[in-house]
Formats: structure tokens, sequence, C-alpha cells
């Protein structure tokens, strides 16, 4: 029976009611979201529950469960913890399928498969995106569990959590939490809770990406300049696998979700959401008048941190590995009179953290760390930010038109 939307609505209430919940997965599209926590079977008892940063999850809730090493074999089902899933596509094609779970590295190994076909092995060591914070050493990202071919029609997902022993052969606790559950019939681009689809655009958003700095005009010889503080925009760039830290970002992101900042401003305590998010980029728009060409431009920079890239007009312009200091792009190569676009790449405090050749992982590793232990203990670093987690443009910022051509910088007394 094909229901309406008030129809279903009532529905929904009723069960809400009777304390049901329908296990009616979101369709947005040809996207499929399923809440994790209305599964169409299970032989674990799924709790719906939430701490910390609820924000950021769908819904303020997830599915958490958690088994103490001492309990498993009384608690775990010998055929291990089944949780399925049923969702309907309205055409066949290849799918991607992705899982918002929780507990970084230390998750449960849990198995899935599609339609009763074979179990695929989901490690802890699997690397996630749109990392986010719940609370201190709980976090939630998006993991992609693979691809299949599917059929239009009904389909059913299963995720299966199993005992595991240790090296000396002794069991494991088990952990596992789940946000949702997302079947796309392309290429999906994880954006923290929200649905694909749907827009939280505010109007402060809206206003960042409208507003445009604008150099004042200034007769022949004589500098201008405009301070660049206000509302940017911001966008997450993660980089699951670090490679080198002290070189510039080789290229701007695919597909940028764009959101407001307030510059300057610690990263963290702006955007909470982004704390987790090491590899950013901030954007903004400078209008230069007409009568400035030919003359040479750059941007001064009092404080960043970890380290920043500079492009204006899609032209890389300029690099600075060290976090904390004073310096100047020169970005005269790319400026041209009208609006120009100019985009900031940040890796964040959490890249300051030791890397090693023959480890890839072990700046990888660390990008779950609570930025409330940055000043506990011996800190394995490579750059100076012990208790200094601050991250993002964290000073004013400056765009210079010189009084022509040239300019003189760095200028410094030598007393005779």
């Amino acid at each position: 029976m094909k229901l309406t939307l008030n129809q279903w609505l009532l529905a929904t209430l009723a069960l809400s009611t009777l304390g049901l919940r329908p296990a009616v997965p979101t369709q947005s599209g040809e996207t499929i979201w399923i809440e994790a926590e209305n599964a169409a079977s299970s032989n674990l008892k799924l709790e719906a529950s939430g701490w910390g940063n609820t924000q950021f999850l769908s819904g303020g809730k997830w599915v958490n469960i958690g088994i103490d090493a001492d309990k498993v074999a009384q608690q775990l089902p010998a055929e291990g913890g089944l949780i399925t899933y049923r969702f309907n596509l309205k055409s066949g094609g290849k799918s991607e399928i992705w899982n918002r779970v929780g507990f970084e590295f230390v998750r449960s190994p849990f198995e899935w498969r599609v339609d009763g076909g074979n179990w695929t092995k989901a490690s802890p060591d699997q690397l996630t995106t749109d990392l986010m914070p719940l609370a201190e050493w709980t976090e939630v990202a998006w993991l992609k569990l693979g691809e299949r071919e599917l059929k239009a029609g009904d389909h059913t997902l299963d995720i299966r959590l199993t005992a595991t022993k240790n090296e000396k052969g002794e069991a494991q606790r088990i952990i596992y939490a789940s946000d949702a559950i997302v079947v796309s019939p392309g290429p999906f681009q994880p954006d923290g809770w929200r649905k694909p689809g749907e827009s939280d655009r505010s109007a402060a958003d809206q206003a960042a990406a409208a507003h445009v700095f604008k150099v004042p005009a200034a007769t022949n010889g004589a500098r201008s300049q405009v301070s660049l503080k206000g509302d940017w925009e911001i966008a997450r760039d993660d980089e699951q696998l670090p490679k080198e830290v002290a070189v510039p970002i080789g290229s701007l992101p695919k597909a940028p979700v764009w959101r407001s900042i307030s510059v300057p401003s610690n990263k963290a305590k702006s955007r909470p959401d982004l704390t987790l998010a090491h590899r950013v980029w901030y954007r903004t728009r400078v209008e230069v008048p007409a009568d400035m060409a030919g003359r040479s431009f750059f941007i001064n920079f009092p404080k960043n941190n970890l380290n920043t890239t500079v492009y204006v007009n899609g032209q890389l312009c300029g690099f600075e590995k060290q976090p904390f200091v004073n310096f100047d792009v020169d970005v005269s190569k790319a400026v041209k009179p009208g609006v120009n676009e100019i985009m900031v790449g940040i890796r964040d405090a959490w890249y300051a953290f030791s890397t090693s050749p023959d480890d890839p992982m072990k700046l990888r590793r660390l990008f779950n760390y609570p930025a409330t232990w940055a000043n506990r203990g011996f800190m394995n670093l490579d750059y100076p930010v012990w208790n200094s987690f601050q991250s993002g443009i964290l000073n004013t910022p400056t765009f210079v038109a010189a009084g022509g051509p040239a300019y003189v910088s760095d200028v410094f007394p030598q007393p005779s």
C-alpha cells in the first residue's frame, strides 16, 4: 500500500506513541540515508543515545554498543552480534556504502555484507574522513565500507560484530558506534550529520560568500591597504594519509563545502565542528581599483598555525612552513584589477606531531588527539606548539598595494 506523506507522518506518530520506530530510510534523490538506530532487526539491544556534542550527530543520537572483555562470552551471541538494515533503490548500478562510525582506531573490527553475500571486514585502522569530536576520546567520522553493483529494488545490509582476541589469546572488548549509513549511487561527499541535498546555510554563511574587501584608492607612489578582518569562508579538505608537511598544499579542494568563520580566530573556538578538521581552506575576495594595474601586491599574515599556503585566482603564490611567525606573501603575479579570490590553506597544529618515513601512519594516528591534552606531559612534536594548539588565521591579515611595481620589505636599522 502506498502512503501519502500525511498518512506516513500519522503512522509514524502512532508508532512513536507505542514506543516503536519505523525502519524507513531517508532518501534524497537516489541517495539512501539510514539512521543507525532504525535497524530492521538485531540480536543485540540497540539503544539510541548521545553525549557531548550531540549537535554533531544526526538527530542528536547514535547507536553505541559496548561489551566489556570479561562479559563478551555471555553477552555476545555465538553467531556474533547481527544488525540488519533494509533499503530500496529506485534504479540499479554501482553504489558506494558508507557508515558514520565512532571511536577512531579503537573501535572493534566488524564485518558487513549486502543481500546475504560474502562478508567484508572493516578493521579499526581503516581510514575515515570528516572526523568530528563528540567528547574527549570520543569521535565520529565517515568510513567508506566499499562499493557494490546493486539492482533496483529491495536490499539488506548486515553489520556483524564478532568476538576477537589479542596476540596473547585474551578476549577483547566490543566497542562499536554508528550514527548513520548511506548508500549512494555516485560519489558520496561526507558533510557531518547533514544529509545529502539538505542545506543548512545560515545568513552568516551567505554574508561571508558575498563579502568583498575593497582596497582604497591611492595616488601614484602611495601605498594602500585594507584589513582583512571579518567574515571569511572556510571548508575542510581532509587528507586521509598525510605525507610531507613542510611543503605547499599542491592543489585546491575539489568539492569544498563553504561556511562562514570569523577572521582572526582560533578555528576550534569559532567552528567547533572543525576542531578535528586538520587541513582547511579559508576563502575571501579583494577588489583592486583599475588604476592600480601594474603595481605589486602582498598579503601580510601576523600569526597563523601551523603552516600556510596562499593561492590567488587559482595561482599558487606562497608558502610559510613555520607557525606563529609574521610573514608576507607576494601575490603580484596573480592579482588583477577587479575582484580577486584569495584562498589560504592551513594545516593545523596536529600536523606538528612528528612523522616517520618508516611509519606512514604515525602522524595520522594522532589526528583524533584531544585538544584538551595539548599540555599534558611529553608530546612527540616536530614544531613548537606544545600547549599552543590554537589553529587557523590567528591575527588579522592585511592586503597591501605597493606604490608601484617595486617595493621594499623586511627593513631593519643597522646602527654604526
